[in-house]
């Protein structure tokens, strides 16, 4: 499986979000739901997408922040970007 290949799909089967100023496609997918802490998600983007711990994520009406998340690689290329987010409480402006 290329970079290429796994771009291609997260670009043709992705939602739309911006990752702070960055307009993008991701794949994202419910994790879990807390009442303390809002809904959680696990979101894949294109390699050097920006999600870094602490990156604010706007996906339709849901604003969320980045927790924690790394590179998926294959023979030392990076495929892709992945991360879990947290529904953030409170408004933001997303762009």
């Amino acid at each position: 499986m290329s970079s290429l290949t796994v771009e291609y799909a997260i670009r043709k089967y992705g939602s739309p979000v911006n990752i702070g100023e960055n307009k993008t496609r991701a794949l994202l997918r419910p994790l879990r739901k807390t009442q303390e802490n809002g809904e959680e998600y696990w979101c894949a983007a294109p390699a050097g997408s920006g999600l870094t711990p602490g990156e604010k994520v706007c996906w339709g009406e849901k604003h969320l922040v980045v927790l924690r998340g790394d590179g998926a690689f294959l023979g030392g290329k990076k495929l892709y970007d992945w991360a879990v987010l947290r529904e953030e409480q409170g408004a933001f402006s997303g762009g």
